[in-house]
C-alpha cells in the first residue's frame, strides 16, 4: 500500500468489530508494529510525504469510525480513500457513487430478454460450472433470479455457481 506495493485486506475488516481497531490493523498490514501510543499518530507519521489510494470494502459496519476516517483525511493529504459501503459515510469530503445491477427483463414474453446483460452473464457463469446449461429451458428461472438480485453482478455469479447443482 505505501508508494508502489499493493496489499490486500481481503476479510478483514469485514469481520472487525469496532472502527477503534482499524488503524492498529492497516499498520499491521503495513508491516508497522503498532508501538502504542496513539495509532492515529503513527499512521500518519507512516504516511508522511507518501501519495496512497487505500480501498476499503464493505466498510458500512464501521460507520461509527467516522472521526478516525475525518482525521487520517484532514492530517494525510496524499491519502485517498475510496470506500465500498452500502451506507453514506456523512464525510464533508465524500463523493458518492450510486451502483445499481445490470439491466434485465421481468418478462419471458420479451423477445429480446436472452440478450440482456443480466441474462447473458448468468448464462455465461453458468456454463462454466454446468457445461450443458440450457438458457432456453431455464429462462423463467433465469429470470426470477435477476429479479430478486436487482441485476447485482456479484449476486449473479455466485447464483450462476450453483447451476451444476440444481
Amino acid at each position: 500500500m505505501l508508494e508502489s506495493d499493493v496489499q490486500e485486506l481481503s476479510g478483514a475488516l469485514e469481520t472487525l468489530p469496532d472502527a477503534r481497531l482499524l488503524l492498529p490493523i492497516l499498520l499491521g498490514h503495513l508491516g508497522v508494529s503498532p508501538r502504542g501510543g496513539d495509532p492515529l499518530a503513527q499512521f500518519v507519521d507512516v504516511l508522511a510525504g507518501r501519495r496512497v489510494l487505500m480501498v476499503l470494502d464493505n466498510f458500512e459496519h464501521l460507520a461509527e469510525g467516522r472521526d478516525v476516517r475525518e482525521h487520517l483525511l484532514n492530517r494525510c493529504p496524499d491519502l485517498k480513500l475510496l470506500v465500498t459501503s452500502r451506507e453514506r459515510l456523512r464525510l464533508e469530503e465524500e463523493h458518492v457513487f450510486p451502483l445499481s445491477g445490470l439491466p434485465y427483463t421481468d418478462s419471458e414474453i420479451d423477445r429480446e430478454a436472452e440478450t440482456v446483460d443480466a441474462v447473458q452473464l448468468f448464462r455465461e457463469r453458468a456454463q462454466k460450472v454446468a457445461p450443458r446449461f440450457d438458457l432456453t429451458a431455464s429462462l423463467p428461472d433465469v429470470l426470477k433470479i435477476c429479479d430478486l438480485l436487482g441485476g447485482s453482478p456479484l449476486g449473479l455469479e455466485l447464483a450462476a455457481g450453483w447451476a451444476g447443482l440444481l
